[in-house]
């Protein structure tokens, strides 16, 4: 029992156990909160009007995408390995916020475009704006600052409070199917709120150097694989719905919606320790290759178990979980559930072999190949099986572009790895 005492307090002083918690409640912020919403929204603006609110959203993590640009791994990963280094941190810092300048401004000008070109946004222009601002905030945030200096708690408090302030906003003033556009306005707000206390935030810990055209250039020219492979993935996962907008009606996009945002939120679950562990790992690297190798190893099978587990309760409960939380008028969204059922596994799998291996050795070459050539599979199958299965050709598109991409990792995994005896997870270090 002494051991197992000494132990706990170990793991609650462990900066790793500390930011780790600090991105559950970041994680949970993002997808659980909205998660209270859905059976409301669900009910009061009906499935066409959800629809459009469910469009706006994948458009916008569209957008998010590109003005993360992947940073979330390439910047960590820099500010990570170099934080000894107050001058390398602060201009890498600089180059990041000029490259997102440079992505809002292409942002922008495709958002207009789109504003002409489809013609859902044609007809309600409101939701396009609020998304593409929600989308501004999101995608400014410097979370991947504080994640890379192991420094989550203090952010991560004032993102969770900004959502916290967002959803009850909505329960008090969203009424009705004329309201989608509103739900859109409260989450840009609260976006924009916490990006801006975070950005001064960051610039009181780190000095601030003003963003030039060069440094910002060669930031995206630096992070380019990892946009690569983050944009191929984002065509599987957070666009699909965006993607069924296109070749479907709303209602049926919310019907896909409904069961694929029960998924994506017990992702969330598997989400804060691969990102509390990846700027470890990749300081392990940097000092002990071997001891990076025991560590991935280490985590391998409890991680791969715990998504499985996510992923049964998931199957299991479809019926009883959409019934809950939609009504009756989503009944269709219980055959999405349950095909999206295996995508916890799944992402439990790529999230060590990807993010934990992978990236931190320097494999994004390989993860990028097959992440691109999952995309591509999933753009095929979208045109084949949606006409003929609606929002559950969608679904059936996205588990299968996951098994490609896990599927090539564990055999790059199994071919590449040095076999070495596992070891426990690091203890605490002061900070």
């Amino acid at each position: 029992m002494r051991k197992v005492a000494a132990g706990l307090r170990r793991l609650r002083g462990s900066v790793v156990a500390q930011n780790a918690a600090a991105l559950y409640a970041v994680q949970g912020a993002a997808m659980l909160l909205p998660m209270v919403t859905l059976p409301y929204l669900a009910r009061t603006l009906h499935p066409d009007a959800w629809g459009l609110v469910v469009f706006g959203q994948s458009y916008a993590a569209w957008i998010i995408l590109l003005l993360n640009y992947g940073f979330a791994f390439s910047a960590t990963r820099a500010v990570a390995q170099g934080r000894d280094d107050a001058e390398g941190v602060a201009r890498t810092v600089a180059g990041v916020q000029g490259a997102k300048l440079l992505l809002g401004l292409a942002a922008a000008a495709a958002t207009v475009f789109v504003g002409f070109a489809v013609p859902v946004f044609r007809a309600h222009p409101g939701h396009l704006l609020f998304a593409f601002l929600f989308a501004l905030g999101t995608g400014f945030s410097p979370l991947w600052y504080f994640q890379g200096v192991e420094r989550m708690r203090g952010a991560a408090a004032l993102d969770v409070a900004a959502r916290v302030v967002a959803t009850a906003a909505v329960f008090l003033w969203v009424r009705g199917p004329g309201d989608g556009w509103l739900v859109l306005a409260l989450q840009a707000a609260a976006a924009l709120a916490s990006c801006t206390v975070a950005t001064l935030w960051m610039y009181r810990r780190t000095r601030f150097l003003p963003p030039r055209l060069h440094g910002a250039a060669g930031t995206l020219r630096a992070g380019l694989p990892l946009f690569v492979f983050c944009s191929a993935a984002s065509v599987y996962t957070t666009a699909n719905s965006f993607l069924l907008g296109l070749m479907a009606a709303p209602a049926t996009v919310s019907f896909y919606g409904a069961g694929d945002k029960l998924v994506r939120a017990a992702v969330t679950l598997i989400y804060p320790i691969s990102q509390a562990m990846y700027p470890r790992i990749n300081s392990q690297v940097a000092r002990d290759r071997s001891r990076a190798d025991q560590i991935v190893q280490a985590t391998l099978l409890p991680i791969a178990v715990f998504g499985g587990v996510i992923s049964l309760v998931l199957g299991l409960g479809a019926p009883l979980f959409v019934r809950v939380l939609f009504g009756a008028g989503y009944v269709e969204s219980v055959g999405v559930l349950r095909v999206e059922a295996a995508i916890p596994l799944l992402v439990a799998l790529g999230t060590v072999l990807g993010i934990h291996w992978a990236l931190p050795l320097g494999m994004d070459r390989e993860y990028n190949r097959l992440v691109l050539a999952a995309g591509a599979a999933h753009l095929l199958m979208c045109v084949l099986l949606v006409p003929r299965l609606g929002a559950r050709g969608m679904a059936w598109s996205s588990v299968l572009a996951e098994c490609i991409v896990e599927g090539g990792l564990l055999w790059l995994f199994l071919r590449r790895t040095v076999r070495v005896a596992p070891a426990p997870l690091p203890s605490a270090e002061p900070r």
